[in-house]
């Protein structure tokens, strides 16, 4: 269902990781979108060092009020604590969310 411009194109309680903590060679960024947007996913390290960052997925009216996935290879990066930072653009606003993550392999 679209929602009206003036509410948030993500809320946080519907962004999160799968699997939590994550481990293998995959973790997925989960999220629901609210309005149409152009979503893009950055990892940051502890000490605030870029560790990734997804490339921009474009939503449209026909992807609001689903959920989407970003995935993430996660092979070769150390376990430990992330930080991570869905934002979401669109004409009228920017939303971003930031969460923690763990990382064991």
């Amino acid at each position: 269902e679209y929602s009206s411009p003036t509410e948030d194109i993500l809320k946080d309680e519907y962004v999160y990781t799968f699997p939590s903590p994550a481990k293998g060679n995959e973790v997925n960024f989960k999220f629901i979108i609210y309005q149409p947007a152009t979503v893009k996913v950055y990892v940051y390290n502890v000490a605030g060092e870029i560790v990734w960052n997804s490339r921009e997925y474009e939503y449209t009216l026909s992807d609001v009020g689903k959920t989407h996935i970003i995935p993430w290879n996660i092979k070769k990066i150390a376990s430990g604590m992330y930080i991570f930072r869905v934002e979401a653009k669109n004409d009228n606003k920017t939303k971003r969310v930031i969460k923690k993550m763990a990382v064991i392999h």
